[in-house]
């Protein structure tokens, strides 16, 4: 897919999902067979290497974990944590006050050095450390009964998951195991945790009342909300009972139900997009890439949570009062919108929920958007990987999401 903003033209590929080493194109595997490169197989070894020293070293983290002060630090530090979900990234926790006796610790459990686990650590690609489970992040208090594992693939049915009393165990997708487990993972984007957010100041690692989704993205930027009202079972959070501003004009994301989840790998990161076409209509090249000829962004946001039933408003496109009237490079354009679930790491690709052109058509086309003030359910609309993406090449039913767009 071509991309332009202003003269900056950049590729985005809708997202590939990798199986084994399969290739997934418009050819079978044996059609569209690739002997493996040098750079190929090195990959591969470094990536089974990382998994091996991850595993390993969850290992040594869970006897580590058996020292009651090596917890509370954990504990205290995962509380403390700016992000969504309470996320630590290991390599920076190493690094941290308390980092050097956790460390030692690992390297007491390993019956290594510390240098040679400091050095594992640092060698490894980032990995987030946390307790993906939400139940955890309320009831733990540091208790020695706990699990560690690592999850370099997030779908994958089965891990073996450590015990700080040294034993092991299988815990399988979907299952919450029966205490409160450690993951470490790939690093994912970060998303900071809102600020007025009731925080927890006791010896649990996340307060009951703390909100979770509604932060802002770490990095700040092109995404940053310029208004967003999140809403509940008991209606809009208007902060502290007062009316909220009325919201700019623009085309506004007010519901969205997202399946599937994110695996072992916590919430779902979503990122939507909005954008404008010109010079030419979309086209579907196959592989996993779109073409369009000319494509100038006009706005969107990044959302952190669980994979639930949301209702707000999320500005998408600042001042689009009328997708049929949109411009790119001074010239007409087709309105577009895509949704993308942010893996980041070492597994490749984000995740493609789908996207829509709103133009007259069959789907991917013919997306729409309602009139200010009318029912979510009015204007319901399923995106899914498949759209556009014929069968074979890249796409996945699996990753889908239901959304509302409305003008304000």
């Amino acid at each position: 897919m071509w991309h332009a903003l202003g003269e900056e033209r950049w590729t985005i590929p809708v997202a590939v999902v990798i199986v084994g080493l399969s290739l997934l194109g418009g050819c079978t595997a044996a059609e569209h067979a690739i002997a493996p490169t040098k750079d190929m197989t090195t990959s591969l070894s470094r990536t089974a290497s990382n998994e091996s020293n991850a595993q390993g070293l969850a290992q040594g983290i869970a006897k580590a974990l058996s020292d009651p002060s090596i917890r509370a630090h954990l504990r205290h530090a995962m509380r403390d944590s700016r992000w969504i979900e309470h996320k630590l990234l290991l390599q920076d926790y190493a690094k941290s006050e308390h980092g050097g006796t956790f460390v030692a610790a690992i390297a007491k459990a390993l019956n290594s050095r510390s240098d040679e686990v400091a050095a594992m650590i640092a060698a490894l690609p980032q990995l987030d450390m946390y307790l993906p489970f939400r139940e955890d992040r309320l009831a733990w208090r540091g208790s020695p009964d706990m699990l560690v594992t690592t999850a370099f693939h997030k779908w994958a049915p089965t891990l073996e998951a450590f015990s700080t009393d040294g034993s092991s165990q299988t815990i399988r997708l979907g299952e919450r195991p029966p205490v409160p487990l450690l993951i470490l993972h790939p690093a994912e984007p970060k998303f900071l945790i809102a600020s007025n957010s009731p925080r927890s100041t006791g010896e649990e690692i996340q307060g009951a009342g703390e909100s979770e989704g509604s932060g802002t993205e770490d990095t700040g930027g092109r995404y940053a909300t310029s208004f967003l009202q999140e809403c509940g079972e008991s209606g809009c959070d208007t902060g502290g009972g007062s009316v909220p501003p009325p919201p700019a004009p623009g085309v506004y994301l007010i519901a969205w139900d997202a399946a599937g989840g994110d695996g072992w790998w916590g919430n779902v990161e979503l990122q939507f997009d909005s954008y404008a076409v010109s010079g030419g209509f979309p086209q579907y090249m196959g592989n996993g890439y779109w073409y369009l000829p000319q494509s100038c962004f006009l706005g969107g946001f990044r959302h952190d949570d669980p994979p639930t039933h949301h209702e707000g408003l999320y500005l998408v496109s600042p001042n689009v009062t009328n997708v049929s009237g949109v411009s790119c490079n001074y010239s007409q354009a087709i309105y577009g919108f895509q949704v993308t679930e942010l893996d980041g790491g070492v597994n490749g690709t984000n995740d493609d929920y789908g996207r829509r052109f709103f133009y007259p058509g069959t789907s991917p086309f013919g997306g729409i958007v309602c009139p200010a003030g009318a029912p979510w359910y009015q204007c319901w609309q399923d995106y899914n990987s498949m759209n556009g993406v014929p069968p074979g090449y890249g796409g996945d039913g699996d990753y889908t999401i239901s959304l509302t767009l409305e003008y304000r």
